[in-house]
């Protein structure tokens, strides 16, 4: 869950931020790419190795990627078109309701 808000919300936070100056993203991912390879570095080791005995959700992973894909489009092309317009609400629905689908 955490990832899929990261990947949807990060490229519309950096577009944010490069409206006031593109430096001001790696004044932001540079101290949270510290962190995260800290993290990493000391819960990683802990992981067992994959049994195989899980099952591979694709309804799941077609559920995320339409989400991912739809608000991401919402995200970046409502400057455009404006966050209003009839086809980028379309695209923000279809992108909420996925995502409802795939947590649920």
């Amino acid at each position: 869950m955490i990832m899929a808000g990261t990947f949807v919300l990060g490229p519309i936070i950096g577009g944010f931020l490069t409206l006031v100056d593109w430096r001001l993203n790696f004044f932001l991912n540079v101290p949270i790419g510290i962190i995260a390879a800290y993290m990493a570095w000391k819960y990683l080791r802990k992981i067992k190795e994959f049994k195989g005995e899980e099952s591979f959700d694709m309804v799941g992973k077609i559920l995320f990627a339409i989400a991912f894909i739809t608000l991401t489009i919402y995200g970046s092309a409502g400057f455009i078109s404006g966050f209003f317009s009839p086809e980028i609400l379309v695209t923000f629905m279809i992108g909420v309701v996925s995502l409802a689908a795939f947590i649920r």
